[in-house]
């Protein structure tokens, strides 16, 4: 499935694919970045979506909220989006991107059931409800170790402060 947003081009917006590339620099990361999105959510969100099923090769895309752009310092901006890029940076360990890739299905699949597809209500619905409190379960130690992970790359791009600022700063104006 396509991802929603806008895709920006480096001649639309050279300053942000400026920051992109200092942060994937600083980061050491080699993956490429296939898009980025501009969205109406307050928030950045990195979205990895399998080429050939979760355990092949990933793309991946940036989404980054019109909003969070108008509401953070560049400061505040790099240490979110060093967040997010943060973990394309531990992406090359299978199980990461693999636990990564699963967590977003079952979002998708959770969204799928609310948004009213009959089909989807049908015969999903009593494999979801079974099934995705243990998957939760299993998942959650590896997804809170990604996020922690994401979280040093965070401080290492913007450093403690302006990363905690950051983090403050996101709270208090979503």
């Amino acid at each position: 499935t396509p991802v929603a947003g806008i895709a920006l081009t480096e001649q639309d917006v050279p300053e942000l694919f400026r920051l992109i590339k200092k942060i994937r620099r600083k980061l050491k990361i080699r993956s490429p970045l296939q898009q980025v999105l501009l969205t109406a959510q307050f928030q950045a969100n990195l979205v990895c979506q399998p080429i050939y099923g979760p355990f092949g090769p990933q793309r991946y895309a940036l989404q980054i909220g019109l909003p969070l752009l108008q509401g953070l310092s560049t400061k505040q901006l790099a240490a979110v989006l060093a967040h997010e890029l943060g973990h394309m940076v531990h992406g090359h360990r299978l199980s990461a991107n693999w636990i990564f890739f699963l967590r977003q299905a079952w979002e998708q699949i959770h969204r799928s059931l609310q948004s009213g597809h009959p089909w989807a209500k049908q015969w999903l619905a009593v494999f979801v409800a079974r099934y995705e409190p243990y998957f939760s379960a299993y998942t959650r130690a590896l997804a809170r170790q990604q996020e922690f992970l994401a979280d040093q790359a965070s401080v290492r791009v913007a450093g403690k402060e302006d990363a905690a600022d950051a983090l403050v700063s996101l709270q208090l104006k979503a």
